[in-house]
């Protein structure tokens, strides 16, 4: 090492302690239970649940239609 970089470099990087981790947070749990979603989660993943099929059945009635049509 001292003889690619110099002395100074590796003493200057030796000298430096490596730092202490950080103590662990506890996971964090809702008072009713462990598996109970927040108050939004339900609504949000029923919105998005609606709106997908509602995409899904629009393109399914619009390559219908675009089939049935006389070329």
């Amino acid at each position: 090492m001292t003889m690619l970089f110099g002395s100074t470099v590796t003493s200057a990087n030796m000298a430096i302690p490596p730092r202490p981790l950080p103590p662990p947070v506890p996971p964090t749990q809702p008072v009713d239970g462990p598996n109970k979603p927040a108050a939004g989660q339900k609504g949000v993943a029923l919105l998005g649940v609606g709106a997908s099929a509602f995409l899904l059945a629009g393109g399914v009635l619009a390559a219908r239609r675009r089939r049935d049509e006389p070329a």
